[in-house]
C-alpha cells in the first residue's frame, strides 16, 4: 500500500506508458528484484525496469551498431571505429608536429633537436613490442613516484616547524579554533 500519493501516481504513470507503448508488463523482474518477495511493489519495480529497458534498448542497439559498424578495406573487414582512429592518427600527427614546432623559438638548432628526438621515438616505438613499452611506462611511473616522495621530504622540516608554531598558537589561544 502506498504511503503517499506519489507512489500511486508513479505506478499509474508507468502503467499508462506501458499500455501506450504496447508492451506488456514483465512477469519477472531482473536479478535484483527476483530475490525479493512477490507482491505489488515487486511487480511495480518490474514494470519500471521493463519500461526503462524498452526505452533504452533501441538507443543502445543503434549506438552499438553505429560504433562497431564494419567496413571492408582492401578485402579485410575492419570496425569503423578502428579505421577512424587510424585515419585520425595520420591526420593529427603532422598537425601536432606543427604545434610542437611552434613551441620552440625560431632557431635551427632547436628544430633539428626536435626532429631528431621525434624520429628516434618513432623508430624506437616501431621496433619495441607492446609488453616492453608497458614495462618502460611502469619504470617511468615508478621513477616519478620516487621523485614525488623526495619532493615530500624536502619541505618536511619547514612544514613540521610551521605546524608546531600553529599548535602552540592554538594552545596559547593566540589562534582561535572554529567550532
Amino acid at each position: 500500500m502506498c504511503v503517499t500519493g506519489s507512489c500511486c501516481a508513479l505506478r499509474h504513470h508507468v502503467h499508462n506508458v506501458t499500455q501506450r507503448v504496447g508492451h506488456q508488463p514483465a512477469d519477472t523482474a531482473g536479478p535484483f528484484l527476483a530475490q525479493q518477495d512477490g507482491g505489488a511493489e515487486t511487480e511495480f519495480l518490474a514494470r519500471i525496469e521493463q519500461v526503462i529497458n524498452n526505452t533504452f534498448d533501441p538507443i543502445a542497439n543503434w549506438l552499438s551498431t553505429a560504433v562497431f559498424y564494419e567496413i571492408s578495406v582492401f578485402g579485410v573487414t575492419v570496425p569503423w571505429i578502428a579505421a577512424r582512429l587510424v585515419l585520425a592518427g595520420f591526420v593529427f600527427t603532422p598537425d601536432f608536429g606543427f604545434i610542437r614546432f611552434r613551441g620552440f623559438k625560431k632557431s635551427n638548432f632547436s628544430e633539428d633537436v626536435h626532429r631528431i628526438v621525434f624520429c628516434a621515438f618513432v623508430v624506437i616505438g616501431s621496433v619495441l613490442t607492446f609488453g616492453s613499452v608497458l614495462d618502460f611506462v611502469d619504470a617511468v611511473l615508478f621513477l616519478l613516484a620516487l621523485f614525488n616522495i623526495i619532493g615530500l621530504y624536502i619541505p618536511a622540516p619547514v612544514v613540521k616547524r610551521e605546524l608546531a608554531e600553529f599548535r602552540s598558537g592554538v594552545r596559547s589561544r593566540e589562534i582561535e579554533t572554529v567550532q
